[in-house]
């Protein structure tokens, strides 16, 4: 059997959304664009409505994840990385559209990471080797909320070897305006006490 360079440089996109599928909706017209992607992982991580049967594509594989009140951004994540099934993963919000042209432009399998910002403190939309995720055990699920995971799991993953290769990239995502009032109210928990 002969393996095409794409087969050997495919790509599982995920995603996980709580409460954004209008955000995800857009997220995927930008994602069915990029080069070499095998499959798109979305985790529907407990929104009050489920995930529509608006979107259809054989690609894009839909997991739900019930009984969850807080947006847990480490563990949903944790889960599409344990779905994902191609040598490289790309790791994108619902609310982040990446450019395709640039994207495709880059030759990413000469890398171990790229990281995609869009300003310096938000690191958050990345493409990994599965063995370097698998390496560092992707995020750590004992940070909780939203901020500092990804800063964590980028440093850990340069800092796991001398000879990882990354790559940054800047203006090559933007992120959809939206309200964050529904993502800042924070349930007073046994956790949070």
């Amino acid at each position: 059997m002969v393996v095409k360079k794409s087969d050997i440089n495919s790509i599982s996109v995920v995603t996980c959304s709580m409460n954004r599928e209008q955000h995800l909706i857009e997220n995927i017209k930008y994602i069915k664009k990029l080069s070499n992607v095998a499959e798109h992982i979305i985790i529907d991580y407990s929104s009050l409505q489920k995930v529509s049967k608006k979107i259809k594509d054989t690609k894009i594989k839909i997991f739900r994840i019930d009984n969850e009140i807080i947006w847990w951004h480490n563990r949903a994540y944790n889960s599409a990385f344990h779905l994902a099934n191609s040598k490289y993963i790309l790791k994108i919000d619902a609310d982040v559209l990446i450019d395709f042209k640039k994207f495709n432009k880059i030759e990413y399998w000469k890398y171990d990471l790229i990281i995609f910002y869009n300003n310096e403190n938000d690191p958050g939309n990345f493409l990994i080797t599965k063995d370097l995720l698998s390496s560092i055990n992707g995020f750590n699920e004992y940070m909780w909320q939203w901020g500092w995971q990804d800063h964590d799991i980028i440093s850990r993953a340069i800092k796991s070897s001398k000879n990882i290769k990354f790559l940054k990239v800047y203006n090559a995502i933007s992120k959809i305006d939206h309200d964050n009032a529904e993502r800042n109210k924070i349930i007073v928990n046994k956790i949070y006490k």
